[in-house]
Formats: structure tokens, sequence, C-alpha cells
């Protein structure tokens, strides 16, 4: 599909969405090296999916709004970044918490009477 968009628009057209299919791609396969790697460390408490996603490529502005993360969060975040950085020296990650998605799981108990 993106062939046939570069053949009728022409390369500058694509080259964004190129290199956003690439950004995807390169990500499921960090992000399974870092599930390989974290097999041989404690385990988290949470299950973390990051998308390494290059400036450039994306319409994302940084969040004027700061959150503050559960501490489980952020232990998960400062292990990913630790992971990816011994690899790619020079490179800048950045948290966007506006941006993600968290699954809650919660149990209720009856009320006693």
């Amino acid at each position: 599909m993106i062939s046939k968009l570069k053949t009728e628009c022409g390369c500058q057209f694509t080259c964004k969405l190129e290199g956003m299919f690439k950004d995807m791609s390169i990500s499921n396969s960090v992000n399974e090296k870092f599930r390989e790697v974290t097999k041989e460390m404690p385990p988290l408490s949470i299950d973390l999916n990051v998308r390494v996603l290059t400036t450039g490529y994306w319409p994302i502005s940084p969040s004027k709004v700061t959150s503050k993360l559960p501490k489980e969060a952020e232990i998960a975040f400062e292990r990913f970044k630790n992971f990816y950085l011994k690899d790619h020296s020079g490179r800048q990650l950045n948290l966007q918490p506006h941006l993600g998605q968290a699954d809650i799981n919660a149990i209720f108990y009856q009320k006693k009477r």
C-alpha cells in the first residue's frame, strides 16, 4: 500500500508514514528483547509495553501537564530506559504518560452485614 502511495504521490509524501511503520516494527522487537533480558531479573509488578517513537515522524507535542506515576511504573520505566540506552547510546527517551494507557484489575468483596 505504501509503495502505491509512493508511486502516486512521491517519496516526500510517504516518508513520515514509512518512518511510523518502521518505529512500530522496531518497538515490537525492542519489547521482545526487553522481555528476554528481564527474565533474568526480579520480576516487575506490572506488564510494561513501550513504544519508542521517532520525534520527527509523529505529530506529538510534549505534555504541559505533569503527572506522578505510581512507584511500580517508575521502576519499570527506569529498567526499560537503562536497557534501551545501553544499546542505543546518544539517544534520549522521554516518557509521554498522557499518550499511554493502563488496565486496572480490581477485586471487590461483598459487604459484611
